[in-house]
């Protein structure tokens, strides 16, 4: 257990449940804000359907299998999102271009 709440003393195995757990209360008091996105939400009922999905994007430690197939090699993934990053290995596209230069990247993240 490694996530701990100071208030309560509950205990969670991964951050997500633990950041799930601090919510309640903070929906309780107005604040309607996803803690994992900083999405702000319309209820505590949508703000808990929308942790949900985050618990289904994020693997737990080891308990998870990767079944999502790349459709072009054998590599298999926790998500569909990591398979569409893993895509443009075999695709070559560089949609995110520089706004400073005429580089253009694989990814959004690797024009830092």
């Amino acid at each position: 257990m490694a996530f701990g709440c100071e208030e309560c003393g509950k205990k969670y195995n991964t951050m997500l449940g633990y950041k799930s757990h601090l919510a309640l209360p903070a929906a309780s008091s107005g604040d309607l804000t996803c803690r994992v996105c900083a999405l702000e939400l319309g209820s505590t009922e949508v703000l808990l359907d929308h942790l949900k999905a985050h618990a289904e994007e994020t693997p737990p430690s080891g308990t998870k299998e990767k079944k999502h197939q790349c459709d072009h090699c054998e590599r298999c993934f926790y998500t569909l999102k990591d398979v569409w990053c893993h895509l443009v290995i075999h695709t070559g596209c560089k949609d995110f271009p520089c706004q400073f230069c005429a580089q253009r990247f694989e990814r959004k993240n690797h024009q830092k």
